[in-house]
C-alpha cells in the first residue's frame, strides 16, 4: 500500500518536471524574437527611404540609442526611426553631412556626431555643439568614445580625457598626418574602448 502510494507520488513529479520544462522551453522561445523571424520570406523585409522621411535614400551607417531608438545617417543628414517613419533631425550650424568622421550612441539615450573636425551632441529634438578647447584653442576633433564620466576624444593632436577634471592629454597617442583619415575610437558593449589606427589597434 505504502510503496504503491510513493510509486504514484513519484509518477506526478516526474510528469510536473516534464510539464516545467515544456513551458520553461516554450517560454524561452516565445521570449527569442529571433525564434520568429524568417530572414528568407519576403514579405519580412520592407524599403525604407526618402519616401518614408529619410534625408537621403543612400544610407551610410546605422546606430541605436540606450533606448533603441534607431538612427541613420545618410548622404543627406541624420534621422531617428520611430516604428513607422523616419524624423530627420538637423545638426546645428549646417554640418554638411560628407563631413561628419564619427557618428555614435552615448550613454544617455543620446547621439554623438563630429563634422567638421568639431563635436556635436544630441537627440530627437535636435543637436548642439560641445565646445572643446585645448588652452582657449579649439581642437580638430576626428572621434569621440563615451565614458561613465566623461569622453575619449582623438584629434589631430592626440586622444584627451574631457571629465569634470577639464581636458587632460593621453600621452604617447598623437597620430600620424596620414593616420588620421583611418583613426578612430570605438566604445563596445562591455564598456571597453578600442582605438584603431593605421598602424594596428590598442585595447
Amino acid at each position: 500500500m505504502r510503496f504503491g502510494r510513493i510509486a504514484r507520488i513519484g509518477w506526478l513529479l516526474v510528469a510536473a518536471g516534464a510539464f516545467l520544462c515544456a513551458v520553461t522551453t516554450s517560454s524561452r522561445a516565445a521570449l527569442d524574437p529571433l525564434d520568429d523571424l524568417r530572414f528568407t520570406d519576403e514579405w519580412r523585409w520592407s524599403l525604407f527611404g526618402s519616401a518614408e522621411g529619410l534625408p537621403s535614400d543612400h544610407v551610410h551607417e546605422l546606430i541605436e540609442t540606450t533606448s533603441g531608438v534607431v538612427w541613420a545617417r545618410t548622404a543627406n543628414g541624420l534621422a531617428w526611426f520611430d516604428d513607422y517613419r523616419w524624423h530627420p533631425v538637423e545638426i546645428c550650424g549646417g554640418v554638411s553631412p560628407d563631413s561628419i568622421t564619427c557618428f555614435a550612441p552615448g550613454l544617455h539615450d543620446e547621439v554623438m556626431v563630429v563634422g567638421a573636425e568639431r563635436l556635436y551632441r544630441g537627440s530627437q529634438s535636435g543637436f548642439t555643439r560641445v565646445n572643446v578647447e585645448d588652452q582657449s584653442r579649439p581642437l580638430a576633433i576626428r572621434s569621440v568614445a563615451p565614458l561613465e564620466e566623461g569622453l575619449l576624444i582623438l584629434t589631430r593632436r592626440g586622444i584627451y580625457l574631457m571629465d569634470d577634471m577639464g581636458l587632460r592629454h593621453v600621452p604617447g597617442t598623437s597620430p600620424g598626418e596620414n593616420d588620421l583619415h583611418l583613426a578612430k575610437l570605438h566604445r563596445t558593449r562591455s564598456g571597453s574602448i578600442w582605438y584603431a589606427c593605421i598602424h594596428g589597434t590598442f585595447l
